[in-house]
């Protein structure tokens, strides 16, 4: 088993505690938040949760609870899947106060989706992308 662990937080016993939203429709809370971000960042290394979670030493069901936002995890466990995804763990938590004034679940999955999509297109297919998103918007 390959574990993909530092050791730069093992001395902190710290936990995200944060109340979860009574339903998808409201206010997205910072689990979820990151949650999303672990999923997209596992989908952008091309590793199943199986995968992952073997070269972070947890449980499939860990790295499923974690991506849903129904788990709390520390730290340590956040920098581990950091360094196995090649990713700053920042990443996780990045414009997190402006989703929560205003994004919920749904938006945020589609915003997900959208720039997941985004990165597999040519530079000329991404521009038609900007322009048909502009066009709904306006």
């Amino acid at each position: 088993m390959l574990y993909c662990v530092s050791n730069h937080f093992t001395q902190y016993n710290i936990m995200l505690r944060w109340p979860l939203p009574g339903d998808s429709g409201r206010t997205m809370d910072l689990k979820t938040h990151i949650g999303l971000r672990v999923k997209a960042a596992r989908r952008r290394a091309g590793l199943s949760q199986e995968e992952l979670a073997e070269k972070v030493g947890k449980a499939v069901e860990t790295i499923s609870n974690i991506e849903r936002g129904h788990s709390v995890t520390g730290l340590e466990t956040l920098e581990a899947l950091a360094t196995c995804l090649k990713t700053p763990l920042v990443q996780f938590f990045e414009d997190y106060s402006q989703v929560h004034q205003r994004g919920t679940r749904k938006r945020a999955l589609a915003q997900q989706r959208v720039m997941e999509a985004s990165e597999k297109l040519t530079d000329e297919q991404l521009i038609v992308a900007a322009r048909l998103l502009n066009a709904l918007r306006d």
